[in-house]
């Protein structure tokens, strides 16, 4: 188990007045520095960086009025897809859907050469029922959120691109978290003519 992060873990790099620098931690801040500390700080940062992303492109889209839908392909742990609903309530958007694309039954068994040992069959899983409920528990746009359940050769089917494209359901913002090589081809494949 993952112990929390340390506040030398949380410790952000920021700009220094009167110089175009930022402020790097020197080796006494970093003394003691070990894996679990570095995992915890790319967890803050990583996730950090997604919602600043996720403020950046709602600004742009909303800026050059792009309209359409939002499209998540891989939605472990619900984290950005919750970052694209605050997004997208902040901004008012007012006819945007959420479409959530995951098996829901984490990784399928690799058939591609991997280097990283964690992606397996399995790994990675957040179960439909726990994805809806931290989409309800946060409490924004619960009634747009639609979800399709499958691994990516099964269900993202004709008939399905057939029916959003009848119904004018476009992305306008397409997240695409496929860790593995064999799950993003029938992805790109899929949202070539919704584009």
């Amino acid at each position: 188990m993952r112990r929390p992060p340390t506040q030398k873990s949380l410790e952000q790099i920021e700009g220094v007045l009167g110089e175009p620098w930022v402020r790097l931690p020197d080796a006494e801040a970093l003394a003691g520095w070990d894996r679990e500390d570095l995992v915890a700080y790319n967890q803050v940062n990583r996730h950090t960086e997604k919602a600043l992303f996720f403020q950046r492109v709602f600004d742009f889209l909303t800026d050059n009025r792009v309209d359409g839908d939002y499209f998540e392909f891989g939605c472990h742990r619900c984290r950005t897809f919750r970052m694209a609903l605050t997004e997208a309530r902040r901004h008012n958007l007012s006819t945007i859907r959420f479409l959530a694309f995951d098996s829901f039954e984490g990784l399928p068994e690799p058939t591609s050469d991997t280097t990283v040992e964690t992606w397996r069959s399995g790994a990675l899983t957040t179960s439909e029922s726990e994805f809806l409920r931290m989409v309800d528990e946060h409490g924004l746009y619960v009634d747009r959120v639609q979800t399709v359940k499958g691994f990516y050769e099964q269900s993202l089917t004709d008939a399905l691109q057939q029916e959003l494209l009848d119904a004018d359901r476009r992305p306008m913002l397409v997240n695409i978290d496929c860790d593995l090589y064999e799950s993003a081809l029938p992805v790109f494949r899929f949202i070539d003519p919704l584009l």
